[in-house]
């Protein structure tokens, strides 16, 4: 009789879990697993298929994932890190999602679906070592892609992890530099939502060394619009769309765009903008509130007191109060959407 032939490989391989899952639980169950199944769904499996990744398995909160590519495993990892920065900024922290990641290269041992082995075995205590919201990841990982890839690297030294034999070098990404879904204009500077609302002249400046740098005219329009400046952030929030038109951050140019049309009392349209970020988007705090004081103002009281209900769910802690020391509208735009929210319900 011939014996089962073992199939070994050298394979990247990414473990990651949420970082105080357990707690999350007990503070709300259903809140944390909606949570997780919308990440999933809209950032982390579409971002490990982009990347030609493999999900392994997943437990409860876990995931274990196989590459190819090294170089592939950590930019994926990186891009949901950075993506993850953008999702919980509105979340309050204690509610917050923040997925732990360690990446290793190593041979494994296939058995149909599952592998083993210790390449597994160290990414998985890579893990564990890794900062909410953080990456490690094993010397090898670190030798391969350092000169292929423009992340920064702390050496973490030589590190004593449970049931692996020998000490394992482990860097940590520094994510740092750009934390969310970002872009570097051509002046040098990080491109985000707060970066451009505290600097709009180094966005203007970046729009005019490249007029088709559509990330651009998206954030310059998203803090012409929270300023009330209607006609100008309506220009370059449907550029940003146009220019890129399958961009993930168009969630977010669809809610400025909105709020644009809620200024200027086009509440219907602002209606239809709200819709179009929230089905790109379904857990985008800030397209639902637009909505809700959009349906409000258009007379749907009733569908803005449900849709009220369901943001209340995502985060309890919303009052008008919250909304007045932490949503960055002037002081005029304020007024009148704080008139909304009062409409649905809002208290």
């Amino acid at each position: 009789m011939l014996e089962s032939r073992v199939e070994r490989r050298l394979a990247a391989i990414l473990a990651a879990d949420v970082a105080g899952y357990s707690r999350l639980m007990g503070i709300d169950e259903e809140g944390t697993l909606l949570q997780l199944k919308t990440h999933r769904k809209e950032l982390v499996d579409p971002k490990i298929t982009e990347y030609r990744g493999r999900i392994v398995k997943t437990t409860g909160d876990g995931m274990l994932v196989e590459f190819v590519s090294v170089v592939d495993a950590v930019r994926c990892a990186v891009d949901i890190q950075r993506n993850m920065v953008e999702r919980n900024a509105e979340v309050p922290t204690e509610r917050r999602i923040q997925f732990r990641v360690g990446i290793n290269v190593g041979d494994i041992i296939s058995d149909n679906d599952d592998i083993y082995g210790d390449g597994v075995n160290v990414a998985a205590r890579l893990e564990t070592l890794a900062d909410p919201g953080g990456i490690d990841v094993s010397r090898t990982v670190h030798d391969q892609v350092r000169d292929k890839l423009n992340f920064s690297f702390e050496d973490l030294g030589e590190q004593i992890v449970k049931n692996i034999a020998r000490p394992i070098g482990v860097h940590r990404i520094d994510l740092s530099a750009d934390t969310g879904p970002a872009v570097v204009t051509s002046t040098g500077a990080v491109l985000k939502p707060e970066f451009a609302s505290s600097r709009p002249s180094i966005v203007r400046r970046a729009l005019e060394l490249n007029p088709n740098f559509a990330a651009a005219h998206g954030y310059l329009g998203w803090t012409l619009a929270f300023d009330g400046q209607s006609e100008e952030a309506t220009k370059h929030l449907q550029e940003a769309i146009r220019m890129s038109p399958h961009d993930p951050q168009n969630a977010i140019f669809n809610t400025g765009l909105a709020v644009t049309h809620y200024w200027t009392e086009r509440y219907a349209e602002a209606v239809e903008y709200s819709s179009k970020a929230l089905q790109q988007r379904s857990a985008f705090t800030a397209g639902y509130r637009i909505h809700v004081a959009s349906l409000a103002q258009n007379g749907q009281i009733a569908e803005a007191r449900e849709v009220l209900a369901l943001l209340k769910e995502m985060h309890p802690d919303l009052s008008i109060a919250w909304i007045e020391k932490n949503v960055p509208y002037t002081s005029g735009p304020m007024v009148k959407f704080v008139e909304g929210m009062r409409r649905a319900g809002l208290e």
